[in-house]
């Protein structure tokens, strides 16, 4: 089975990240000018992030009046996803939490024109989907970076996040038919990279990233 690396795309009005929104709290604030420290709620704190009860109100506070993204990632394995990405995941039998998401501008207005949802999508070990024989990955404190992958053949699973990978690198594989799904909705904002043609950027070059053109960013790997 071929698998793809699913990749963020900047493109109108969808960011290729929401890094530099002001974050996700428990209710709109209209004092909100940043995002909230480490620690503040349990979605940002490095000791619960990862397994903490999704709110059951949420309020992602962004800086613009008008958003339309797919996914994009909030903390460790939570993401903002559209509803029709949600469709997508629900016509398989895939285990995730998710809760109904408000996205509101810092003026206080209605920042999308669809519904929009908090998911926690459970992390996959690397060791249980990468070819080590047909991959180039090295492994420091506990976590591993790609320079290249390949998922295993025996995988058949439509959709995964590894999670021992990087931040830097942490990101979706798709199956080819997950992949067809998601362009038959013609969803923005995600590139598509066969699994072993996929180029990463390692930790050290990451923030050289930032200052790439487009064009650059276009063509290698930037997580969900």
């Amino acid at each position: 089975m071929t698998y793809y690396v699913l990749s963020a795309k900047q493109e109108k009005n969808c960011p290729l990240s929401l890094a530099e929104e002001k974050g996700l709290y428990d209710r709109f604030y209209s004092e909100a000018d940043s995002t909230p420290s480490v620690g503040y709620f349990p979605w940002y704190s490095f000791d619960t992030r990862d397994s903490c009860k999704l709110p059951k109100d949420s309020v992602l506070i962004v800086e613009n009046t008008f958003y339309d993204f797919p996914i994009r990632n909030i903390s460790s394995n939570i993401y903002a996803i559209s509803e029709s990405f949600l469709s997508i995941l629900n016509d398989y039998n895939l285990k995730f939490e998710y809760s109904p998401l408000k996205v509101i501008s810092k003026n206080g207005k209605k920042a999308v024109n669809k519904d929009y949802f908090l998911i926690r999508f459970p992390y996959t070990n690397s060791q249980e989907v990468i070819d080590s024989s047909k991959s180039e990955v090295s492994f420091d404190d506990g976590l591993y970076s790609i320079k290249k992958i390949k998922i295993h053949s025996k995988i058949n699973t439509p959709l995964f996040l590894i999670g021992d990978v990087i931040h830097e690198q942490r990101t979706f594989f798709a199956s080819q038919e997950f992949v067809q799904n998601i362009k038959k909705k013609s969803l923005k904002g995600i590139n598509f990279f066969i699994d072993s043609e996929a180029k990463w950027k390692n930790p050290i070059e990451f923030l050289d990233f930032l200052f790439d053109g487009e064009g650059s960013i276009d063509e290698q790997v930037w997580p969900l």
